[in-house]
C-alpha cells in the first residue's frame, strides 16, 4: 500500500517540482493500492506542486454532449484564447 508520501516522492523521481504546471490522468488501478484511497493520488501530486504549482485533471460529462468552446463568443474574445488558437 503506498502513503502520500511514498507517492509524493515516486513524482519527485519522475522530475515534477515545485512550481510545475501537471496534467494529471491516471488509473487508479494501475497505481495500485493507497493509504487514503483514490483521492491521495491527487494530494501527493498537490504536495509536490506546491501552491506555486497547477494541477489540471480530466473532468468528464458523462453522457452530456461535450461544449465546443470555439462557437462561445465570451471565450473567442479572450485575448489568451485568440493567441492560442490562432
Amino acid at each position: 500500500m503506498y502513503s502520500v508520501e511514498q507517492l509524493a516522492n515516486d513524482f519527485r523521481r519522475l522530475g515534477i517540482r515545485a512550481g510545475d504546471t501537471v496534467m494529471l490522468h491516471a488509473s487508479v488501478r494501475a497505481v495500485g493500492e493507497v493509504a487514503g484511497g483514490p483521492g491521495a493520488i491527487h494530494l501527493a501530486v498537490k504536495s509536490t506542486l506546491t501552491p506555486e504549482g497547477t494541477l489540471m485533471m480530466y473532468a468528464k460529462l458523462g453522457r452530456r454532449r461535450m461544449v465546443n468552446h470555439c462557437n462561445i463568443p465570451s471565450a473567442r474574445s479572450m485575448a489568451l484564447f485568440n493567441s492560442w488558437t490562432a
